[in-house]
């Protein structure tokens, strides 16, 4: 018998050829069905043999000692052996079904693991094919001294993603990236003697990957016992064979649908873990929202999800199974989840209840086979004294690595994530701890760049976030009058200022960069609202209307908060406002991104509504009914710059004004000469901004 290791890449390339030989009789995604149970019977009868022998050199008992159900793992019945699959040439189909349906009732552990694949079908499966099959399989010895246990768990994870690649399957469908996997093991940080639960678990890669957590630290790890629920008969065999093939024998996989029949249950109760892992279906619309909505479990508390989405379900299911002390749980969702609002009720109660700790946004083309974006939700039953009341937002999208068309959070970055989050720190654009009190605020949405702007507006949003001198006046008429006339006689003061300070000469194209970011399906970005022309309303400085993507967009440019849209077409409307959420728009508009160290976007905003802008765009502008501009056409449009803290001044106290002037125009009929006259003193004080001060003296 052959002991020498065999290579990982030898080993891997032995594998993935046995796979290969399906190919072009069977579709990839059934490769799976077949390949893995034959390596599998193939690995327990050569392990059966190597315990064997050992027994053997021990000298005492003989083949009879040897052959003791002690001294093997798992029992071969008589006739079941590899061997004696290898000596047939015919009816191979019927002589595999039966020995591994006899291999099953011999070894408990192993009911079911063989899955469900039709070995008899001719037309699909001949026996030609099988023993071309078989005899590649049989080309290699899969015995422990030349395989080690870890070794083949590693080329055994490596085909299931071969598989995931070939077959197409999306990341929830078969395979979850690794490097998320470690992230959300990293946070949870399992040890000794713990429940850790998978209620979808797929191929039990998560529940291995807190194993192996646990091993890397030095923790005793045989004792942690895992749990996992898997719809899909094959992909729940898989499971088991992944469990076994680990040599992890503290362990339980359940199939069926976890929603409607969960597996687990203890005292009559739905079963509790310490750790719940989870990268349940995205979205699913197929489910049986009828049996959630009577669900006798008591999982449906906050409320029953909209037949064409179960993500809350899902979400309901794990913080169920999580112990009431020491549970904590980190799942995988769509970013939509975290600001839908079909789920509203259902998430304002989640917030409330105090589980979340904390959401983690994760950046694009993580998953194979699959673009689109996710987070990590992370709750925890009882969260620190210090942590209650608190969510911890962290803006991960730039952490994420790719290379070969891969992508992936390397070890530095998930340490980045992983420390910040466990120790609570906050970092400027990259990670802040929120109080519910501000998350009510804003509906209860949990949208993370409502709470940690992206990179390029990080430092100038999070010193917005507690200035109240954004929010508005709300006084009576009266005072807001005075009020109004006493901010005007203010802002004169400041511009003034402005004029005999000194200012800096910029080109249009040097304080802004043109972003052509795009998305080609909004929905897989979780990207839910576009701006079109018309839902920029002329001279204001905010995007206040949007439409919804589900309502039908071709608009696939992308923006974030903090960025400029700006129209292309008809210049003079003065299309210019700032976004405070992310979508996408159309192409008539023009995306813009502040240099934050030259120019802030409120005062930006100004100067693209300003009359130096228009003339010089109109004057450049092409076409009949709709002249347009181009981008390279108006990069020269001279800026003549205050510093970045007189633009504050100003673009504050501007905001003001409007806020005041649009109240009073809301107010009474009697009151629109004064607000029409209020209206003519804002206009001639608001100076064009777009050229020398000393050029242009404020009026009135």
């Amino acid at each position: 018998m052959d002991k020498q290791p065999i290579t990982r890449q030898k080993l891997e390339g032995y594998l993935w050829e046995a796979a290969c030989i399906l190919r072009g009789r069977l579709d990839a995604a059934d490769f799976k069905q077949y390949v893995f149970p034959l390596l599998f019977w193939k690995r327990i009868s050569d392990v059966y043999d190597e315990e064997y022998q050992e027994a053997l050199m021990e000298g005492a008992g003989g083949e009879s000692f040897a052959a003791f159900r002690d001294n093997h793992r798992f029992q071969i019945p008589e006739g079941c052996h590899w061997t004696d699959l290898r000596e047939l040439s015919s009816e191979i189909g019927e002589k595999i079904r039966n020995s591994m349906q006899a291999m099953e009732r011999e070894n408990e552990i192993l009911l079911g693991i063989f899955g469900d694949a039709n070995w008899t079908n001719r037309e699909r499966m001949p026996d030609r094919l099988l023993k071309d099959l078989i005899d590649h399989i049989s080309s290699e010895s899969l015995t422990s001294s030349r395989v080690p246990a870890d070794e083949f768990g590693l080329a055994y994870e490596y085909l299931i993603k071969k598989f995931a690649d070939d077959s197409g399957h999306t990341a929830q469908e078969f395979y979850t990236n690794r490097t998320v996997v470690n992230l959300m093991t990293e946070i949870l940080k399992p040890h000794e003697s713990e429940t850790i639960y998978d209620p979808t678990c797929g191929t039990g890669g998560m529940l291995l990957n807190c194993i192996v957590y646990a091993k890397n630290k030095g923790n005793e790890y045989r004792n942690i016992k895992l749990y996992g629920q898997e719809l899909n008969f094959i992909t729940s065999a898989i499971s088991k064979m992944n469990m076994i093939v680990h040599n992890i024998d503290e362990f339980r996989i359940e199939r069926g649908d976890t929603l409607s029949e969960p597996g687990f249950f203890e005292n009559g109760k739905l079963k509790r873990f310490d750790i719940v892992l989870a990268n349940p279906p995205y979205s699913i619309s197929n489910w049986m929202q009828d049996v959630w909505a009577n669900d006798p479990f008591g999982r449906n508390k906050s409320g029953v999800p909209p037949q064409g989405c179960a993500d809350y379900a899902f979400l309901q299911h794990v913080i169920a199974s999580m112990n009431e002390t020491t549970g904590r749980a980190a799942i995988l969702v769509p970013h939509g989840v975290l600001f839908r609002d079909d789920e509203a009720k259902i998430r304002q109660k989640i917030i409330e209840s105090d589980v979340i700790e904390g959401v983690i946004g994760l950046g694009p083309n993580l998953f194979y086979n699959s673009t689109m974006e996710a987070c990590v939700l992370v709750l925890r039953s009882q969260k620190r004294s210090s942590d209650r009341g608190t969510i911890m937002f962290i803006d991960a999208h730039k952490e994420i690595r790719r290379r070969n068309a891969y992508s992936f959070i390397d070890d530095d970055q998930l340490d980045k994530i992983s420390e910040t989050f466990n120790a609570r720190l906050e970092v400027c654009g990259f990670a802040r701890c929120v109080g519910i009190g501000e998350i009510q605020k804003n509906d209860f949405k949990l949208s993370i760049p409502l709470y940690v702007s992206t990179d390029r507006y990080a430092k100038y949003f999070a010193q917005r976030s507690d200035e109240k001198e954004w929010n508005g006046v709300d006084i009576s008429i009266k005072e807001q009058t005075d009020s109004y006339r006493q901010k005007i006689e203010l802002f004169k003061e400041i511009i003034k200022s402005a004029q005999q300070g000194e200012c800096s000469e910029y080109r249009l194209g040097e304080i802004v960069a043109l972003s052509k970011d795009t998305v080609a399906s909004p929905r897989e970005h979780d990207v839910d609202r576009y701006v079109g022309l018309e839902h920029i309303k002329p001279s204001e400085t905010r995007i206040v209307e949007w439409g919804y993507v589900e309502d039908g967009t071709s608009f696939t440019k992308l923006f974030e908060p903090g960025d400029i849209l700006f129209s292309k077409r008809r210049v003079y409307l003065r299309k210019a406002a700032i976004a405070d959420f992310r979508g996408v728009c159309s192409g008539d508009i023009l995306v813009a991104k502040a240099n934050l160290e030259i120019v802030i976007p409120e005062y930006l905003v100004h100067v693209l509504h300003s009359d130096g802008y228009i003339r010089f765009s109109v004057r450049l502008s092409a076409g009949g009914f709709s002249p347009r501009i181009r981008w390279k056409d108006i990069v020269d449009f001279p800026v003549s710059l205050p510093s970045v803290e007189m633009q504050d001044q100003i673009a504050k106290i501007s905001a003001e004004l409007n806020s005041i002037n649009v109240s009073l125009r809301n107010s009474a009929r009697t009151f629109s000469d004064l607000t029409e006259s209020m209206q003519k003193i804002t206009n001639s004080t608001l100076v064009d901004l777009s050229w020398p001060f000393a050029d242009r003296v404020a009026q009135g």
